[in-house]
């Protein structure tokens, strides 16, 4: 598989892409069930037979010596406390390595074979069960190469999040805070647009340097709500994720269930005209903000484009079969909507009408390949 990496890679350079590669230092595939190694703790016959089982399926790189023991099982409170979220192994099941530098050149040399092959970034899958410091040695290294590197950090606890964001020259760190704010405010009843936004605006989360996301594979996948974040579907999730793309901010991590959806499309392509268009408007700030989200199905959504506070156009997301009559907010009372249609692989009727005032407004057609869309 490495061996079509560069080519991938090249592919991708041409689309002007950002190629990041999903590094797991903190552990080694599955060997054995929590349940064996549970049993190997008063069996040594059994636990010979597991350390086999390591020594066979990753030498001739690492051997049993090169992993975490005692066999800790990280599992319920233990994932969050620092006396074992380092060092347990996730489920009893995941093959912990040790912080040694054996394992550190091993990962060295993976990172340098896959900057030779082309990969411009670096995702440090699990980072918090790695001290920052054995974190800080990879961090070093990717930047030192003038890549790009972030965290995957799941967890609620800012000042864990803090401890890898301070690591090199800075490290981009994975939001949960502002996706569980998302789900949280996109579901209350009886609230408005304004309201939405104030809430939004007070929530916490880690600020635009962030990796955000609407929902992720740790949400979709593992069983049961995490961090608040359960969305059923792409479809539910899709004006969450047409409001987190529009706002133009930050760095955005788009899952490949979610990527298809129409109006996540259409909202990728109003987040490419909004990025030329704030290119050409420095140093003017051009920003979005939520004017109108009608409830109780909220199945469409308004956003007011501001440059330099004053309000120069609207964009208008829905999901809906029907057409939707526009109310224009106040704001824009006196302007002459013109409408632009973005661009609706699978449905016509899903689409994003937007218009600008004294300026050129350009649609794209292309759609959007990649899953990350970098700052």
């Amino acid at each position: 598989m490495i061996n079509l990496l560069p080519q991938v890679c090249r592919f991708f350079l041409v689309s002007l892409c950002l190629r990041i590669a999903d590094c797991v230092f903190n552990h080694m595939a599955v060997v054995a069930s929590c349940d064996e190694w549970q049993e190997a703790q008063h069996n040594g016959h059994k636990m010979e037979e597991l350390q086999q089982r390591l020594d066979r399926s990753f030498g001739p790189h690492f051997d049993r010596h090169d992993f975490q023991w005692p066999w800790i099982c990280l599992e319920g409170e233990k994932w969050d406390d620092p006396k074992y979220m380092f060092e347990g192994w996730g489920c009893g099941e995941w093959s912990e390595l040790r912080f040694s530098e054996k394992v550190i050149a091993q990962h060295m040399q993976h990172l340098r074979l896959l900057l030779n092959c082309g990969v411009t970034g670096i995702r440090l899958d699990a980072a918090k069960h790695m001290r920052p410091e054995h974190v800080a040695r990879y961090v070093d290294f990717v930047q030192g190469e003038g890549a790009f590197v972030y965290t995957e950090v799941l967890s609620m606890d800012k000042q864990l999040h803090s401890q890898y964001e301070r690591l090199g020259k800075g490290v981009p760190s994975t939001d949960f805070l502002l996706a569980a704010s998302l789900a949280q405010a996109w579901r209350s009843e009886g609230g408005d647009a304004g309201r939405l936004s104030s809430q939004l605006e007070a929530s916490e989360h880690l600020g635009s340097h962030s990796i955000q996301f609407v929902r992720n594979h740790d949400t979709m996948f593992n069983e049961g709500s995490i961090c608040g974040i359960d969305w059923s579907s792409a479809e539910e999730a899709s004006l969450a994720w047409a409001h987190l793309i529009a706002r133009n901010e930050g760095s955005i991590l788009i899952h490949q269930d979610d990527i298809h959806v129409p109006v996540v499309h259409a909202a990728l392509a109003f987040r490419s005209d909004m990025t030329s268009l704030a290119a050409s408007a420095a140093p003017y700030q051009l920003k979005t903000e939520l004017v109108a989200w009608p409830p109780p199905s909220y199945k469409t959504m308004a956003m007011l484009l501001t440059l330099a506070e004053c309000p120069v156009g609207l964009a208008f997301f829905n999901t809906t079969e029907q057409e939707q009559q526009m109310e224009i907010p106040w704001q824009l009372n006196n302007y002459t909507l013109q409408e632009v249609k973005a661009p609706s692989s699978h449905h016509d009727h899903l689409k994003a009408l937007w218009g600008c005032w004294g300026c050129q407004v350009v649609s794209s057609d292309s759609e959007a390949s990649d899953n990350f869309l970098g700052r």
